[in-house]
């Protein structure tokens, strides 16, 4: 579904190039757990060659959320002739949450339901 980090470890983070899961998850946090939504953070992954502005741009009107809600983009290299133009097309977008309680809570929750 999504990748996450232990990095981070005050914070729940969701890292995905799916804008519609990416939506989701934020759709679960708002819902779910009633965050607010402006107190979330995005970081952006993308190549060298994609424009990272028009990106950035895409994700604000997709989520609807401020420009200011992005943490500085991580460019990277391209090397070789990939085909991740068309699976990451809009990059991969790193949800965060910081949020200890809420992260610790969603992890019992996950652990909880892993056992039934």
């Amino acid at each position: 579904m999504g990748e996450g980090t232990k990095r981070g470890l005050n914070a729940l983070r969701l890292s995905n190039s799916d804008q519609n899961l990416v939506k989701k998850y934020i759709d679960f946090l708002v819902d779910i757990y009633h965050i607010k939504k402006n107190r979330l953070r995005f970081q952006l992954q993308t190549y060298d060659d994609l424009e990272n502005e028009k990106l950035i741009l895409f994700w604000r009107k997709f989520l609807l959320v401020k420009r200011s809600q992005f943490y500085k983009s991580t460019i990277l290299v391209r090397r070789g002739n990939g085909i991740y133009h068309e699976k990451m097309k809009y990059g991969v977008l790193i949800v965060i949450f910081n949020n200890i309680k809420l992260k610790n809570l969603v992890c019992t929750h996950i652990a909880n339901i892993s056992s039934i």
